[in-house]
């Protein structure tokens, strides 16, 4: 049994995306998730107090799906792959650090949603090279399967 369940519409930190908007959702650690995402500073008194209120209440009230909001560069449609695409915002570090306290760093389903004007199709077709190699908020690189080829879909 996991030690969080999922409530996409009404959980804790649950966001709204319009139908048409494009996402994938991927199987993803979260220290992998929170290296890509803006990093959260877990002694300050607003961390102290979220933290443990979103651990106590993951089975009973559910979270929505971590996001990461991403840029894959423009120049990907020409066939240009020079430049990797970029986490540009996120929503769910503090989710991530209450899962991560109780069932350690196992992958967590989130969505990554591209912050420009990207089809879904282009989406699928990028994801295998988002996978390889990204680039976090805070401008640290990451490289080498950041999910599993599988979980996305």
């Amino acid at each position: 049994m996991s030690a969080y369940r999922l409530d996409p519409f009404y959980g804790i930190g649950a966001v709204s995306l319009n139908a048409n908007t494009p996402r994938a959702l991927i199987n993803i650690r979260p220290t992998v998730f929170l290296a890509l995402a803006h990093r959260l500073d877990t002694n300050s008194e607003c961390a102290r107090r979220i933290i443990p209120y979103i651990r106590a209440r993951l089975q009973a009230r559910g979270i929505g799906y971590p996001i990461l909001h991403i840029a894959p560069p423009l120049a990907w449609r020409n066939g240009d792959f020079s430049e990797p695409c970029k986490v540009i915002d996120s929503n769910g570090r503090h989710r991530m650090y209450a899962i991560m306290g109780v069932q350690g760093d196992e992958p967590i389903p989130t969505l990554l949603v591209p912050w420009q004007d990207i089809t879904q199709q282009e989406l699928n077709t990028w994801l295998p090279r988002m996978r390889q190699f990204m680039i976090g908020q805070d401008g640290d690189k990451l490289k080498d399967n950041l999910w599993a080829e599988s979980d996305a879909s």
